[in-house]
Formats: structure tokens, sequence, C-alpha cells
């Protein structure tokens, strides 16, 4: 006779299920994000896409900095503050969240566009005056995200980031295309910021609706000065861990290279980096989970999750490398036929973006366990080793010089964390 599942099974299973809704979100968020890539390629042309490329990856780099890790200190400690009822904090939280991110993105647009004004006007100088008006809408939509993951609505947080997010911008898209029309990069900038202002708004006001009578009628307590040197280490961690993948088509931009290079990265850069989405889609799932189990130093259950996720992960990263490999080249001629070049380019990132979702994992859990400054010292170490390896090989071999620097220092980096972490989670307990 079959034994009962036990409350740690059946948790376990439902994680796995959660995972596999994730899973299905997440491949329809990526389909929608590269359609999104493609039409937008084909409405600015090579030159303008290059532009709108470098922008968008200036824009996601002061995202970073604006969100100044409250995000990502929320799946942490709110899930430690239900597990303990401290229903003022919760309160606090979400106020210091929203005030802090304001006033940072904010502070960082005003200062890029009156750099830009300097150069002869913010409007009609470079895309990346366009991006300023959207950087704190999107700042505040990457933090109401992580906010609704660390309250457990993973699959609703997903809906937003996954499909309404790329969905509002691909639908303006493909409408202008239907009616012949072509784009600038400053056009084409303002549209991609059009799901995050969605985003902001659909959060916000689910965040407001969720929040229910007892902590609403708790009197807020904060923990500001807790809150923000906590949250300094996630803020530097998390910029350099997306400079590792936005850095390299700035770097391009400086270099002696030509612009069709860098936009044959920046389309590979779009393909094969979307496996790091299903990752993070999982990762924030089981990050909530982990800080309980930290917290509660439940080492089997962590061990047990771990190698649940690297199977259900693993999978996926074996699926996606076959797809690229034998249809990349059809992938890529959908940006244009020019863009067939950047084959090479898109297998190289392709496997270091799958080498780093397998264990992507390890430096959320080092983080955690109060490695955080061992994380930032490595990531930058990883970074300067990145910009310094991409101006060798970019001006020698164009985007697969990039991509091959890329692969380099990003499977370097995420393997010595996975190696750090399971020698942390699997010590002897004592």
């Amino acid at each position: 006779m079959a034994k009962p599942l036990t409350d740690r099974a059946v948790e376990i299973d439902d994680g796995l299920l959660r995972a596999n809704i994730l899973l299905v979100l997440t491949v329809v968020g990526s389909v929608l994000g590269f359609a999104t890539s493609v039409f937008a390629a084909r409405l600015l042309g090579t030159d303008e896409f290059e532009d709108y490329a470098v922008a968008v990856a200036t824009l996601g780099l002061l995202t970073t900095i604006s969100e100044a890790g409250v995000g990502k200190y929320a799946m942490k400690v709110l899930p430690r503050y239900r597990l303990k009822k401290r229903w003022g904090r919760l309160s606090g939280y979400y106020r210091y969240s929203a005030v802090s991110v304001l006033l940072i993105s904010v502070a960082l647009a005003v200062v890029m566009l009156i750099s830009q004004w300097r150069k002869g006007g913010p409007f009609t100088s470079h895309p990346a005056a366009i991006a300023a008006l959207f950087l704190p809408l999107t700042a505040l939509s990457g933090v109401g995200i992580d906010l609704l993951m660390a309250n457990r609505m993973s699959v609703f947080g997903s809906l937003v980031s996954r499909f309404l997010i790329p969905g509002s911008s691909l639908a303006v898209l493909v409408y202008l295309w239907t009616r012949g029309e072509t784009l600038n990069s400053m056009q084409g900038v303002a549209i991609y910021g059009l799901g995050s202002a969605l985003g902001a708004i659909l959060c916000w006001g689910v965040l407001i609706g969720i929040t229910d009578s007892t902590i609403r009628q708790s009197k807020p307590v904060y923990r500001t000065r807790v809150w923000m040197s906590q949250g300094f280490y996630f803020a530097v961690s998390g910029f350099l861990g997306a400079s590792l993948f936005r850095l390299p088509i700035i770097a391009m931009e400086m270099l002696p290279i030509a612009e069709t290079q860098v936009a044959y990265f920046a389309a590979a850069s779009e393909i094969g980096l979307q496996v790091l989405l299903l990752s993070k889609s999982t990762d924030k799932l089981y990050q909530p989970q982990m800080s309980v189990l930290v917290q509660q130093r439940d080492i089997d259950r962590a061990r047990q999750m771990s190698w649940k996720r690297h199977l259900f992960i693993g999978s996926l990263c074996a699926i996606f490398m076959t797809v690229v490999i034998v249809f990349g080249r059809w992938i890529l001629r959908l940006y244009g036929d020019a863009y067939v070049a950047g084959y090479p380019a898109l297998c190289l990132v392709s496997a270091g973006g799958c080498v780093t979702a397998y264990w992507s994992l390890a430096p959320a859990y080092l983080r955690f366990v109060n490695f955080n400054r061992f994380v930032i010292a490595c990531e930058a170490v990883a970074a300067i080793a990145l910009l310094g390896l991409t101006a060798v090989l970019a001006p020698m071999a164009g985007a697969t010089g990039t991509a091959a620097a890329f692969l380099v220092v990003i499977s370097a980096l995420t393997i010595f964390f996975a190696i750090t972490a399971s020698r942390h989670l699997y010590r002897p307990v004592k």
C-alpha cells in the first residue's frame, strides 16, 4: 500500500506544480520577448537597433541601481516577518520600498536628462534620454514584481513580468508593422518602456489590494538602517550581476567595432539569454522557501529542494541548447538575413546562459547565509575581467569574440559560486 504523503512532500510537490506553471508562463514570456525584439529590429533597421539595444541595456543597469536591493532583500526578509507575525515591519517595509525606489530612480533620471541636455537637447540627441523618463516606472515595476513573489504570488508576478510587460510593447509594434510604419531608436525605447509603466501600476495596485486589515491597521515599524545596509549588499550584488549581461553591449559601443557587430551580438544575447528567464522565474518561487529553511536550519529539506530544482532546470537547459544549435540560424534570420552572421555568438552566449541558469540559486543561497561581501567581491572581479577580455577579443572577432569573453567569465564565476555554496550546504551540521 502506498504511503500517504507527508506535509513536507506535499509542500515540495506543490512547489513543483507551481514551477511547472511558471515554466509555461516563462515560455510564453520568452516568445513574446523574442517577438518584441524581432519586430523592433525589423522596424528600426540595423543602425537604429544598435542604438536601441544600448539604451535598453543602460536602462536595465540603472533600474538595478534604482531598485536599491529592496526587492531582492524582500525575498529573504518578508517570509520571515510573516512567519513571526511581525505585521508592523511588513507594513513599514512596503512603504520603505516605494519611497526609496522613487527617490533614487527620479534622482538618476534627472542626472541622465541633464547630461543629455548638456550634449544638445535631451529629446533630440540620444534614446538614453527617453529611457530616463521611464526609469522610475521601470524600477517600481521590478520591485513590485519582487514583492509579489516574496508574498508567494509567484504565478501572478510571472503573469505581469512575462506576459503583460512584453505583450503590451509587442502589441504596439505589431500594430505599427501592419501599418507599414518605421521607427527611430527613441520611439523604440518609448514603446519598450510602455510595458513597465503598465506593470508598475498593476503590481502596486495588487499589493495594496492583498494587504489585509491586520497589516494595514498595524503601526508601521521601520528598520531603515538595517534595511539600507542589507539592501546595499543586494543592490551592489544585483548591479554587478546584471552588469555581466549588459556590459558587453555597452563596451562594444565604446570600442572600435562596426555597428553591425554590436547589433549581431544584441540579437544573439536577446535569444541566448532567454534561458535565464526560466531560472529567474523558478528562483523567485524557491527563494522565499529557501529563506525560511535557512532560518529554521532545515538542511535536509534545503538539499532536497536543491536537487529537485537542478533536475528540473537541467532538463530545460538541455532542450534549450538543442533548439539553439539546430534552429539558431533560422531564428536569427527572423531579425534579418544579415543577422545569421551572429550564429557563433548565439551558441556561445546560450552556453553561458545555460551554465548560469543551472546554478543561478547558488549566489542567492550565499547571500542568504551572509556571504554578501564574498559574492560582491567575486562579481566585481568578474565584471573587470569581462571588460578586459571583451576589450581584447571584441576588436579581433567582433560579436563572436565578445560572446567568447562572456562565456569564459560567466561560467567561471557561476561554477565557483556553485562549488562554494555546495561546500557550505553539505558541510556537517554541528
